[in-house]
């Protein structure tokens, strides 16, 4: 075969890939909080089915956050298992849960570090004392 004076010229004729071709998939899938609703909750029957990201967004938190909160044996937001697994949420249960005001529970957390705490150890390890 013969090449073109243009591919001889230009080098190679092979048509680059993408960039985002060579990245490795994102398997942890989306992760953040997601935007706000389209929808009013309030127009929803008490038994409508919400999926896990609908909620999310009524509540403005992560689905990651309702993973977990499905995880602790008494949280108040209740859910259902659908056959094939598929976790759903009651527009009522939603509306009762956002009703009842629960307020988080403040961390446990150690006593503030002052700026010198830090600097006191490391001067101690580098010290030899």
């Amino acid at each position: 075969m013969h090449k073109s004076a243009k591919s001889t010229l230009l080098g190679s004729t092979n048509v680059p890939t993408a960039a985002h071709k060579n990245r490795p998939r994102d398997r942890h899938g989306f992760r953040g909080v997601p935007p706000p609703p389209t929808f009013s909750l309030a127009a929803l029957a008490h038994d409508c089915l919400l999926t896990e990201f609908e909620v999310a967004a009524v509540l403005r938190v992560s689905t990651n956050t309702l993973g977990g909160w499905r995880r602790q044996p008494n949280h108040p937001l209740a859910w259902e298992v659908l056959p094939g697994g598929f976790v759903r949420y009651r527009a009522g249960t939603t509306r009762d849960y956002l009703a009842g005001g629960e307020r988080r529970r403040p961390r446990k957390s150690a006593p503030p570090r002052t700026a010198t705490d830090g600097l006191d150890e490391g001067r101690r390890e580098s010290d030899g004392r």
